[in-house]
């Protein structure tokens, strides 16, 4: 997954790739194109995820099968076409997916169990979306748009900005205070955000939970159009509300019961105990964001 991030290898796999198809646009392939030069840690997932209504619907058109970039941030968990949560293992077999498939593996096929991984109208539903959450998703897509037009038109977005307007902001309105506590995130790491000798940087999640609360982009704080700000710190209360906190998880027995009996029917070496309650775990519905 690093080869979609900003990590050593994938400046070399761009090279190569350039050179094998001509092509020189593939870096906007990679997670700089939307994030710029902030910190590629906790960006990406650890393994692919998926919108199954998307594999239906480019296979019956005749359309390539493939990962898209936005399937691949973390913070993006609803598919923004069809308004459905992704998924990160197989239907059958409760795998997550390999990024590299097998020669044998045909493109939305499982790299495990070679189920297809398109929407299956016998299959279980998932959990309803609650209007919070996909408020909060709506508002991710169009300001990762922004990120990326902006990148496009101008390059590389240097983040640099984004914290420097803050720290002035912040020191200017003496605001660190009434922002920490309209937003939930500590005064002290405020503080790290905006201190130029510290090496700490926040993740984009917290970044973006930080600005929605806000109602700022992180493109409007980079050009220093910071007026949501002062309407915040002067009432000591985010504009949207935050987040809701983390809740204890339901499992879902209809997907658990389904992995149970794929490990009983498998042809492959028997699982241990541990093994079978590891496949289980992917069994949880999505949970909603924290904003801690």
């Amino acid at each position: 997954m690093s080869l979609n991030g900003a990590g050593g290898m994938t400046k070399p796999w761009i090279g190569v790739l350039s050179s094998l198809t001509t092509r020189l646009d593939l870096h906007l392939l990679t997670l700089p194109s939307w994030i710029g030069d902030l910190s590629p840690r906790w960006q990406l997932r650890e393994t692919p995820a998926w919108c199954p209504c998307c594999l239906s619907s480019w296979r019956e058109s005749g359309l390539p099968l493939y990962q898209p970039l936005l399937w691949m941030i973390r913070v993006v968990t609803i598919c923004p076409h069809h308004k459905t949560p992704l998924i990160d293992h197989c239907p059958r077999c409760q795998k997550p997916q390999l990024v590299f498939a097998s020669s044998k593996t045909q493109s939305g096929e499982c790299t495990f169990c070679r189920y297809w991984l398109e929407k299956d109208a016998n299959a279980p539903s998932d959990q309803e979306v609650s209007n919070e959450h996909m408020a909060w998703q709506d508002w991710i897509w169009a300001t990762l748009k922004e990120l990326q037009a902006a990148s496009f038109t101008a390059g590389i977005l240097t983040w640099e900005l984004f914290f420097r307007h803050l720290a002035s902001y912040l020191k200017e309105q003496k605001g660190y205070s009434r922002l920490a506590q309209a937003t939930g995130i500590d005064r002290t790491v405020l503080y790290r955000w905006v201190d130029p000798d510290d090496t700490y940087s926040p993740s984009l999640e917290t970044i973006l939970k930080f600005c929605y609360v806000c109602q700022v982009t992180p493109l409007q704080v980079m050009n220093g159009q910071l007026d949501p700000l002062q309407l915040v710190v002067q009432r000591g209360t985010g504009l949207r509300s935050p987040l809701p906190s983390r809740q204890n998880q339901r499992i879902n027995r209809e997907r658990c019961q389904m992995a149970l009996q794929a490990a009983l029917e498998s042809q492959n070496e028997p699982m241990t105990l541990t093994q079978v309650a590891q496949q289980v775990v992917v069994c949880r519905p999505p949970t909603r964001l924290s904003f801690s």
